[in-house]
């Protein structure tokens, strides 16, 4: 199942097994929303989510629960090395005050999802 961090003290609790990198990405991504929209955020509240996908089927499973990336625009795309392998990380913008950045390995990033990466990476 996927992993959702909604604030620092989210990572803090529940990436405590992340690789250094991986927890670093996501990190940065929470202290700026922390920094922002405050440390007592929910996923209805303004700001937004860092969410884990190691497995396609928590591509699945965030496409039921949340957003689905097979379809939905994204705004930017990185790519990054971890220690096993390299990762993606992906940012949609849900409206003007909330997003979601999808961190993923690249290994499992849906093929037009990565064709339309590279397009914005070149």
């Amino acid at each position: 199942m996927f992993q959702k961090f909604i604030t620092y003290n989210d990572l803090n609790k529940k990436g405590g097994n992340l690789e250094k990198k991986l927890f670093n990405e996501i990190e940065n991504e929470l202290v700026v929303l922390d920094s922002i929209y405050g440390t007592n955020r929910t996923n209805c509240n303004d700001g937004g989510m860092v969410i884990l996908c190691r497995e396609e089927e928590d591509i699945t499973a965030l496409s039921k629960a949340i957003i689905n990336i097979n379809i939905f625009p994204f705004e930017e795309a990185e790519i990054f090395p971890a220690l096993k392998e390299n990762f993606v990380k992906i940012l949609f913008f849900l409206n003007n005050e909330f997003s979601i950045t999808v961190i993923l390995p690249i290994s499992i990033v849906p093929e037009n999802v990565l064709l339309e990466l590279i397009e914005v990476i070149n």
